[in-house]
């Protein structure tokens, strides 16, 4: 497999994806915030640079597909790191500029989202949202520098 592939790969299953929720709602489609989910459950191409280019991909198809909204990171920074090989630093780099980082974390505690919040994120932007648990419900925090 080469980047280009899965470069492909992510631009075409990022226009899918578009047009399935275009199907249901052209204008959120169009305006929603978009989240790709980077964790280790889901299956990689196994380099960083493969991924790192499926990521890509998958920014320019939804935007090739008509997405104006943020697009962003679900992840963890361990799991940023495991997957794409880039850090904090790294980030804005391989993907020319800001990208909006949500913290996951459904072990996680109001207090352990806020502190996240305050992190500086996996993405080298401060978090737009933090996930944590309420009893057995996922719930997010907003972050404050989001706002």
């Amino acid at each position: 497999m080469t980047s280009a592939c899965s470069y492909l790969y992510g631009e075409q299953r990022a226009a899918h994806a578009y047009r399935v929720v275009a199907a249901l709602d052209v204008g959120a489609a169009k305006i929603a915030p978009w989240w790709l989910d980077v964790e280790l459950t889901a299956s990689w191409a196994g380099t960083y640079q493969l991924n790192i280019a499926a990521l890509q991909g998958f920014i320019a198809g939804l935007r090739n597909a008509g997405a104006t909204g943020s697009i962003g990171i679900y992840s963890t920074s361990a799991q940023w790191k495991d997957i794409t090989g880039l850090t904090a630093q790294t980030t804005p780099t391989a993907f020319n500029g800001r990208l909006p980082g949500w913290v996951a974390g459904t072990e996680a505690t109001l207090a352990k989202a806020k502190q996240n919040c305050t992190s500086g994120g996996f993405t080298g932007v401060a978090p737009t949202l933090a996930q944590y648990r309420i009893g057995p419900l996922d719930a997010d925090l907003r972050c404050p520098a989001s706002r």
